[in-house]
């Protein structure tokens, strides 16, 4: 009866171990998942980074070249008024009306 005893406490003993070897080999794995995740992500977060930086470049250069078209306009304005279109006058309105 001592020798099945032991026998029985050796084989429980070896299945506990292959379970604690296989819950350790389980938790790697989930660890190195982890990383090539947060890796991944990091990755993806810098090109989206870099794609936004240059979206904002480009509006940024365009903005200015806009801001100095106007600017540019603006200084070669004269300042003078436009002349009025004079074809259409008080007299001619009293004509149409009789």
């Amino acid at each position: 009866m001592n020798r099945e005893i032991r026998e029985d406490v050796c084989s429980g003993l070896h299945g506990l171990h292959e379970m604690i070897l296989r819950l350790s080999d389980s938790r790697n794995r989930y660890i190195a998942d982890k990383e090539k995740m947060r890796a991944s992500y990091e990755r993806r977060l810098i090109q989206t980074e870099a794609k936004h930086a240059a979206a904002l470049r480009s509006l940024s250069e365009t903005t200015q070249a806009t801001q100095k078209e106007i600017l540019d306009a603006i200084k070669g304005h004269t300042g003078k008024p436009k002349p009025r279109d004079t074809s259409f006058s008080i007299s001619s309105r009293a004509s149409r009306r009789t």
